[in-house]
């Protein structure tokens, strides 16, 4: 469930949810700004992804190993609060690799996702595939819940649980009215 709908969900079970916040910044800002009030949504969930803060390709790498850090602050954060805690993995470029998957933990359950990421372009399909294969080879995941679609490549590299996005949904929706 994204951060900005957990409000508004009453008919998910939140004992068994997730917060994922595969959304624009501004929309979960709150989180490393005031984490005490984002604390007053999030309480009644037991699962969060950290958030996943935008690294874009043409960011100087200080602001993106900043995002990162407040990713890892987060996640930190809500695990010595008792929360079970999802890394969600992002890179930019094959430099921000020196970086982007320092602290998460071999062997576990991770997150990405694929939005914003023009897959049917060839160039960023590759640079997305090149992250995807070095998180692979450096953190070897059980598994990786992938929310959106990811390119046909990555499903033959690791164990993946796809999810669809709400906008997926509401399409799927609207055809079947069609």
């Amino acid at each position: 469930m994204a951060y900005r709908a957990r409000v508004r969900s009453p008919r998910f079970d939140v004992t068994r949810a997730a917060v994922h916040f595969f959304l624009d910044d501004y929309r979960f800002e709150t989180v490393w700004a005031r984490p005490l009030r984002a604390l007053e949504h999030l309480s009644k969930y037991r699962i969060l992804l950290t958030p996943d803060f935008s690294l874009y390709a043409d960011w100087p790498l200080v602001m993106q190993q900043w995002n990162v850090y407040r990713s890892r602050w987060c996640g930190r954060y809500w695990q010595e609060l008792g929360y079970r805690v999802i890394s969600t993995v992002s890179w930019s470029t094959p430099e921000s690799f020196a970086f982007c998957f320092d602290g998460l933990p071999r062997y576990s359950l991770v997150a990405v996702s694929a939005l914003g990421v023009k897959v049917s372009e060839p160039t960023e399909r590759d640079r997305f595939m090149a992250g995807f294969r070095e998180m692979v080879s450096r953190l070897a995941p059980s598994e990786v819940l992938a929310y959106g679609g990811l390119p046909e490549e990555a499903y033959a590299l690791a164990p993946i649980a796809s999810y669809s996005t709400r906008w997926d949904r509401h399409v799927h929706a609207h055809r079947r009215l069609l």
